[in-house]
């Protein structure tokens, strides 16, 4: 079939390969040279631009003829292309789906929309407010709640506690909380976690552990 000498090439394709992407990648066709492409099987030309990962059968042959004229015939010279599925292991390189350089219909991708909070949205779900430089609001435990403040400094944040109840005084957790004047407490952790939202949850661990040292 056809003036040239047939070749058999195998090709792994994946989901939007074109016949462009299988003639930029073949080192057998010519760059620029316009080829026909045609199932063996059913002898169906495939268009430009169709997406084969959809159309073909895995280890489906297909012929890629010259396009050009020769003497008011078609030249054909044959070549085989064994298509794998992406999910077969092959040495043989990814064709890729491509685009025309300087194109505006360049391939999207649309990353799914996911929510992540940070620290101002952390705090809001906490119902703590922005204050100063940080956070306002309220500390619980042994069925009370205090009022507390998260300062943010060089160092990250520094939480403080207003009148803690008196068993934070006695219980195992008495070094932890350092007066300041006026009520206010420093809170030191021992572990060093300057992250805003343990900070309170281990304040609220120290209460309800000192909850029965008076």
């Amino acid at each position: 079939m056809g003036t040239g000498n047939p070749k058999a090439e195998d090709v792994n394709i994946v989901k939007g390969s074109t016949t462009e992407d299988i003639k930029r990648s073949s080192p057998n066709l010519k760059k620029k040279m316009e080829y026909t492409f045609v199932r063996k099987a059913t002898g169906e030309a495939l268009n430009k631009g169709v997406d084969l990962f959809e159309i073909l059968e895995d280890h489906e042959k297909v012929d890629a003829s010259p396009s050009a004229e020769l003497g008011g015939m078609r030249e054909a010279i044959s070549r085989f292309f064994l298509f794998f599925s992406e999910k077969q292991e092959s040495v043989i390189p990814v064709v890729y789906p491509s685009y025309e350089p300087l194109s505006y219909k360049r391939p999207v991708i649309v990353a799914k929309p996911i929510e992540l909070l940070g620290t101002d949205a952390q705090m809001e779900e906490l119902e703590w407010v922005m204050h100063g430089n940080g956070f306002e609001g309220q500390i619980y435990g042994l069925g009370n709640n205090y009022v507390g403040n998260l300062i943010k400094s060089w160092s990250g944040y520094k939480l403080y506690i207003f009148n803690p109840p008196a068993c934070v005084f006695y219980g195992k957790h008495k070094n932890c909380f350092m007066p300041q004047g006026a009520g206010w407490y420093f809170v030191h952790f021992v572990s060093g976690d300057a992250n805003p939202i343990s900070m309170i949850r281990e304040t609220e661990r120290y209460i309800v552990e000192s909850g029965g040292a008076v």
